[in-house]
């Protein structure tokens, strides 16, 4: 009796080239599929970090210059939120302007340092 089918070879045992050629397409695909969640994950986390480090910055900034400390300098003052700590370091470049940096550290370990020029408050 005649087999009416025979899965991935033949007779001789070679293997058929539509089943190579589909097998290879299903492991692109898998490859591809795999390096795109990957990159999804890391632009992900990326993202979710300079959010966090701009909300501390903000926080920080907004609370340093409502501050009464920003009357003298050189000022340090430190904030800490629950997702990290900020800490701001001012100084009197002349008499015109105030130079602030920002370190801002998350809980994760990222961290990041930021330099503002302000004008001398009255």
């Amino acid at each position: 009796m005649k087999k009416l089918y025979t899965f991935p070879r033949n007779e001789k045992g070679f293997i058929f080239p539509w089943f190579l050629i589909a097998s290879f397409i299903m492991i692109m695909i898998t490859v591809f599929t795999a390096h795109q969640y990957k990159n999804q994950i890391l632009s992900t986390e990326s993202l979710t970090n300079y959010s966090q480090l701009q909300n501390l910055f903000t926080y920080a900034q907004s609370r340093f210059l409502q501050s009464e400390e920003w009357a003298e300098f050189p000022v340090t003052a430190s904030y800490q939120l629950p997702n990290g700590f900020a800490m701001v370091g001012c100084e009197t470049l002349s008499n015109e302007t105030v130079e602030c940096a920002y370190d801002l550290e998350l809980d994760n370990g990222k961290s990041k340092k930021i330099t503002k020029i302000y004008p001398t408050p009255n």
